[in-house]
């Protein structure tokens, strides 16, 4: 058996404890699903984590909708260090069962792929705290946030987790795995957006869910036409690409940048001021190839004179001098051995031209002898 699914009934700890010993002899089971009961509470969580930790093929736990209150069980065993997916949505687990998560989240190993935490009462603070602990997070791909008390703050360290614009390093080090903000009446679609519940601006609900994109490897946003949507080309291939796209799509396009830095509550600036001169050109031509000749485009174009009290032109013309030099050097090696090989090679036919005439002599006079 790799699924068992007991949810919608009403059995409380004698329940579990019945069920005590199939779990530490289910061999293969993958998944076990005790949600919208109840009567499990925090006593028969206890339970069920403890003896589930000693499964090594459980990933999938649900204990949604329950009367759960306390969670630290998961810090007392190691049954996280194996699961992919966590609903703990409906329960009363407070700041603490939030703190709790998060902590594993930031935990090095974690697996941990997709959380539930639907209508838990998570708010500003509570999210903030999820945020912080997923910044260098790996493993989480969906965090079911729907029916909470999520406000501005609270999106605006969403974002920040996966697009943030203070600065170019910020922005290519953001989060590149969460790709899931989701409700449960999204699963199973293609597209799974923001929860509609957020009390933010549209606005806010659009860049969240264009940076989501991006880290699902699209290099597209809400506003991509729909015939481009499965276009190959618009694919990152690695994590790294999702970086270089948000630097690219975000940081690169003036207004843009100047729109992320209002919702983020970040003071605008010109964005190559923290990048080292000598990129600037390159930068230039990747912002005319990508986004043609932008603000930011127009902008660097201005102050192209300015940017030659960056340039140390001695230390290039030394450097200039240097390999010029060199490369004479190499070449004057080169000819040099070039001509002697000629030398050589014209010596050697002289010699086999005399060589010849001695062999036609002696031919000539063999014939006469035997005329």
């Amino acid at each position: 058996m790799k699924e068992l699914i007991l949810g919608d009934n009403a059995f409380s700890i004698e329940g579990v404890r019945v069920m005590v010993p199939f779990l530490r002899n289910a061999a293969k089971l993958e998944c076990l699903d005790v949600g919208d009961n109840n009567n499990l509470d925090t006593e028969c969580f206890e339970l069920l984590v403890s003896t589930c930790s000693e499964s090594s093929t459980l990933n999938y736990l649900d204990v949604r909708d329950c009367n759960i209150t306390d969670i630290s069980a998961l810090e007392r065993f190691s049954l996280t260090s194996k699961l992919t997916v966590l609903h703990v949505g409906s329960n009363n687990i407070g700041r603490q069962g939030i703190n709790i998560l998060s902590n594993l989240l930031q935990q090095e190993g974690s697996v941990l792929k997709a959380i539930g935490l639907s209508n838990t009462g998570v708010g500003d603070d509570e999210t903030e705290m999820l945020a912080n602990s997923l910044k260098h997070n790996t493993s989480l791909e969906a965090l079911y946030l729907d029916k909470n008390n999520i406000g501005k703050r609270g999106c605006i360290a969403l974002l920040k987790l996966v697009n943030d614009i203070s600065s170019i390093e910020s922005t290519y080090s953001s989060n590149r795995t969460l790709t899931k903000l989701v409700s449960d009446e999204f699963e199973g679609r293609r597209f799974r957006l923001v929860p509609k519940d957020f009390r933010v601006s549209e606005q806010m609900k659009r860049e969240l869910e264009n940076a989501l994109y991006v880290n699902d490897r699209k290099l597209w946003d809400v506003n991509t036409p729909a015939e481009d949507l499965n276009n190959d080309l618009l694919m990152a291939e690695n994590s790294e690409d999702v970086g270089r796209t948000k630097v690219i799509k975000y940081q690169l396009v003036s207004q843009r940048r100047k729109e992320l830095c209002e919702l983020q509550g970040i003071e605008y600036s010109i964005v190559f001021a923290d990048i080292e001169p000598n990129l600037l050109p390159k930068i230039l031509v990747l912002i005319g190839q990508r986004h043609g000749q932008s603000g930011l485009y127009t902008e660097l174009i201005n102050i192209g004179p300015d940017l030659l009290s960056f340039v140390d032109t001695k230390a290039i013309i030394k450097d200039k001098i240097s390999y010029h030099s060199k490369e004479l050097a190499r070449l004057n090696s080169w000819l040099a051995l070039k001509e002697l090989g000629d030398s050589k090679h014209s010596g050697g036919a002289e010699q086999g031209s005399g060589s010849n005439g001695v062999a036609e002599k002696g031919s000539n006079k063999r014939q006469r002898t035997d005329e």
